[in-house]
């Protein structure tokens, strides 16, 4: 009888600490998450619920539990959660039509929407969809560093290039 009932409570610690382990650390503030994402450079995941929203239940108790989505949004994200009921102008803002509704935001300010992946929606995501929008937005996000960098120097090229060309324009032309 001892015996099950320390294998009870060894099960019932690892399965807290499963649960504890999965807990995510959520902002409230838009502000000053906004202001985090532009200065760690990291993307802003924005989750828009309600307190009466079943699939916002639904979400935060298999998505959002979902190891691999866990790990994701620890290591790459910054976390917003926001109460659409309450923040009614910024749920305006994001257009959102219902709860749940996910963003990402990246540090410049692109919404990563049906606009740039064609597969985003409002409304529920399970773990599956959830992780290839996140992934998709993490690539977006690195191919946009990549890109900005041969800009940069594309640019800073095409100034050399037109500082030459200001100055043959500047010089008389003799045949």
């Amino acid at each position: 009888m001892k015996k099950i009932i320390g294998v009870l409570i060894a099960v019932l610690v690892l399965s807290a600490g499963l649960a504890w382990a999965q807990e995510l650390f959520w902002m409230e503030d838009y502000d000053k998450a906004v202001e985090l994402s532009e200065e760690s450079g990291k993307p802003l995941f924005i989750y828009f619920y309600s307190e009466t929203c079943f699939f916002c239940e639904k979400f935060e108790r298999e998505t959002l539990k979902d190891p691999e989505v866990v790990r994701l949004l620890e290591e790459n994200f910054i976390l917003l959660m926001i109460n659409a009921r309450k923040e009614i102008a910024l749920a305006r803002a994001y257009g959102i039509p219902g709860t749940p509704t996910v963003f990402v935001r990246m540090p410049d300010g692109t919404v990563i929407d049906y606009n740039l992946w064609e597969n985003w929606h409002p409304g529920f995501m399970d773990a599956e969809e959830l992780e290839k929008y996140l992934v998709f937005s993490l690539e977006y996000l690195e191919s946009k560093k990549e890109n900005k960098n041969v800009q940069e120097i594309s640019a800073s090229e095409e100034v050399q290039d037109r500082s030459e060309m200001s100055l043959l324009a500047a010089l008389p032309l003799y045949l």
